[in-house]
């Protein structure tokens, strides 16, 4: 199924295929919040990264992205470049 989300992190939309029964998904999705099962309870056959886009809609290479710019950030902090 290909899933589109908006990451937080940039604005961007990506699609994304995911194997995933559309029924199952659209279930998931539509289910309050504080009612829905752990998306790795609920999705255990997806990897790690399918189940964050599905959370976040934010993909692994956008992660890899933001891990680089706050480690970044972390190094000028602890070098008294920046408050």
């Amino acid at each position: 199924m290909k899933i589109q989300r908006t990451s937080p992190l940039t604005h961007k939309k990506h699609t994304r295929e995911i194997d995933v029964a559309p029924g199952k998904y659209e279930y998931w999705l539509a289910t309050d919040r504080n009612d829905r099962p752990l998306i790795q309870h609920y999705f255990p056959e997806l990897s790690a990264d399918d189940r964050e886009f599905l959370l976040t809609g934010i993909p692994k290479e956008e992660w890899a992205q933001f891990d680089i710019a706050r480690e970044v950030l972390l190094q000028a902090k602890e070098k008294k470049m920046i408050n």
